[in-house]
């Protein structure tokens, strides 16, 4: 009984995930400046850095990401810190929570169809079967992780995997296949340059050696394994080899080395205060000593190892307690919850009774009033002549209406037209007596030229095209626009394709400035709206951030997608805008500026824009500050099925 013990304890370190390459001190400044789902991934990843050094960080940090993610509706951020959480558990060998939370990240990562995050989640279970001796479940859940780990061909998944189910086989006396697995992890791991991985499989190849009687070529592994991890720093692994080390010269009878190894893993052990790894070192002395004939010593390392193992089944059965408890609440809350509910259904019975009540009193004053009006018409030369005035006053009020909305619609339109011949006489005129003015000077001075003048002026007639074309083109949807004429027609498209289109519109302007378009929105995005209408869009929001952006200025396009809607963000370094400004826009006020290069903007494509946004059903919204930048973002609602 004791010497299987002894091996369980040998293999606990090498189920962990081997997470420990990143330093959390690091992560901790990138957290500092990270937002949104990027900071729920730096909180992950710091947990994951604490998982087998401080299990009680790891909770800490992976409890955070998950508030965070919870509030974003990031679902991948949740599944990694419910796992994270169930790592941590496992850890600290508490392996029902530990489960519990592994089985939560299973059931989120199938929601979102994430196979990745399955075969996570089917891995850390496979590990904490194996943790409970469930070989069987543990085996199973390892080859379902393997299985989707190939068909994604995530090699550092796999060969993590291949060293588990080599430890399953090794316990279960296989030491073939348990050498097999071992071998191939290792193979993959050293093309991969996984140092922390490399010194698992190194080690468990140790202790295959060493159940072979082989003590000399685990030795080998053992001290190739414990010189990567003392260059990482890997205090869980350096604890377990030293104390596997220890072992395998206590087998070969050197028991000086023996005891000096053991000693070592139980410093190494101490340092991070793991109980399983200090339980380890105790027992192998323990053993050490009593062949030596040292009882006394012998006896005092067993005591210490029976009382962190009372002070471990202790942890473990409060942890049951807790779990009890809450369950007890859980009760509680339910039994509430289902008085409330009758309550309210009371209340409603209530509030129904006494429409009833409502209605019947208004068919009563319905009878009373007909009663009057019976009554009235006995006088029925005088209802006539108040009938009659009645319906003349009617149609007073309806003349009156349609001469006032005559009114506006003249007005709207004499408005229209005086706003499209300026836009024509003079907006538009100014884009083309530069085309003429640069074209005539290539016709006449072209051989007089030299290439950098001539591209200059082919450069200046392309962007005065390019502001040519846009205007036309918001000039005919304004038009369409104001006659109704547009109409709406939804399809699948790719925000991708979109975007390329209208950031090409403005590569010049933007090379002229120097300003850098960063489009962050994920390759192949797919929403369903109108494609003409988004492409315009699109191009008059980024036409708008360049103009208005000075020299080395930046602009970014975003897109995230929500449980309802997509939204979509246009956000640039440039001059900014007053809140009086903002809140003409919104309210369908043109508002007339100059761009940092002295392009003017005549509102006329944001008004377009605002119109086709409202035609999609979504809605538009700015944030500015002057002299900072502006944000603009706009949203498009999912239809069903998407």
């Amino acid at each position: 009984m004791k010497r299987k013990l002894l091996i369980l304890f040998f293999l606990v370190f090498w189920l962990l995930p081997f997470a420990q390459d990143e330093n959390p001190d690091s992560l901790q400044q990138i957290l500092l400046v990270s937002t949104g789902n990027k900071k729920v991934d730096i909180l992950n990843r710091i947990a994951v850095s604490y998982s087998s050094t401080s299990p009680e960080k790891a909770i800490e940090y992976s409890n955070l990401a998950l508030k965070e993610a919870t509030e974003n509706e990031y679902k991948k951020g949740i599944v990694d810190a419910f796992n994270n959480i169930g790592m941590a558990y496992t850890t600290l060998s508490q392996y029902e929570t530990a489960l519990n939370f592994h089985q939560k990240a299973a059931v989120v990562a199938f929601e979102i169809n994430d196979k990745s995050c399955i075969a996570s989640a089917y891995s850390n279970i496979g590990r904490v079967y194996w943790r409970l001796q469930i070989m069987e479940k543990a085996m199973e859940y390892y080859f379902k992780s393997l299985k989707i780990q190939y068909e994604l061909k995530d090699d550092n998944a796999i060969a993590k995997t291949l060293n588990n189910i080599g430890l399953v086989y090794f316990e279960d006396g296989n030491l073939e296949s348990a050498k097999e697995y071992f071998l191939e992890s290792l193979a993959k791991n050293t093309k991969l340059k996984n140092d922390n991985l490399i010194a698992a499989t190194l080690s468990n190849l140790g202790m295959v050696y060493t159940s072979e009687k082989k003590y000399n070529q685990a030795l080998e592994y053992y001290n190739e394994a414990m010189e990567i991890m003392e260059k990482n720093g890997s205090l869980n692994g350096l604890s377990t080899t030293a104390n596997n080390i220890g072992e395998t010269y206590y087998k070969k009878g050197d028991f000086t080395k023996a005891i000096e190894y053991t000693n070592k893993g139980l410093e190494y052990g101490k340092k991070i205060g793991i109980k399983r790894l200090i339980m380890q070192s105790y027992l192998v002395l323990s053993e050490i000593y009593d062949t030596l004939g040292d009882y006394k010593s012998a006896h005092n390392y067993f005591t210490l190892f029976v009382k962190y193992e009372d002070s471990l089944d202790f942890d473990e059965n409060t942890t049951l307690l807790k779990q009890l408890e809450n369950f007890n609440k859980e009760l509680e809350i339910n039994s509430i919850q289902r008085d409330q509910k009758q309550m309210q259904e009371i209340n409603e019975a209530q509030t129904r009774s006494r429409e009833t009540i409502a209605i019947l009193l208004g068919v009563l004053l319905l009878y009373v009033i007909v009663h009057l009006i019976f009554l009235i018409r006995s006088n029925k030369r005088k209802n006539d002549l108040n009938n009659i005035l009645a319906e003349r006053n009617i149609q007073l009020e309806e003349l009156n209406h349609k001469l006032l909305k005559s009114e506006k619609e003249l007005l709207d339109s004499s408005n229209t037209k005086d706003r499209l011949f300026s836009i024509i006489g003079h907006d538009l005129r100014s884009p083309y007596n530069i085309l003429l003015g640069y074209s005539e000077l290539l016709y006449e001075e072209y051989d007089e030229l030299d290439d950098e003048t001539k591209k200059k002026y082919i450069a200046e007639l392309n962007k005065s095209a390019n502001i040519s074309f846009q205007l036309l083109e918001n000039l005919l949807h304004w038009s369409r626009l104001q006659t109704g004429k547009p109409s709406l027609k939804p399809e699948l498209i790719n925000i991708t394709e979109i975007l390329d289109n209208a950031l090409a519109l403005v590569s010049l302007n933007a090379q002229g400035k120097n300003i850098r378009v960063t489009n962050l929105v994920d390759f192949n995005y797919q929403i369903v709206a109108d494609k003409n209408m988004v492409a315009t869009i699109f191009r008059n929001l980024v036409s708008n951030a360049v103009k208005f952006t000075g020299k080395g200025g930046y602009v970014y396009i975003s897109a995230i997608s929500h449980p309802k809607h997509d939204e979509f963000s246009i956000k640039d370094t440039g001059i900014g805008m007053t809140e009086s400004d903002i809140e003409k826009i919104l309210m369908e006020t043109p508002v007339i500026n100059f761009g940092t290069a002295g392009e003017k903007g005549l509102g006329l494509g944001l008004e377009i824009t605002r119109q086709f946004i409202k035609m999609h059903h979504g809605e538009l919204l700015i944030e500015s500050v002057p002299g900072q930048g502006s944000l603009f973002k706009f949203t498009i609602p999912k239809t069903e099925g998407k």
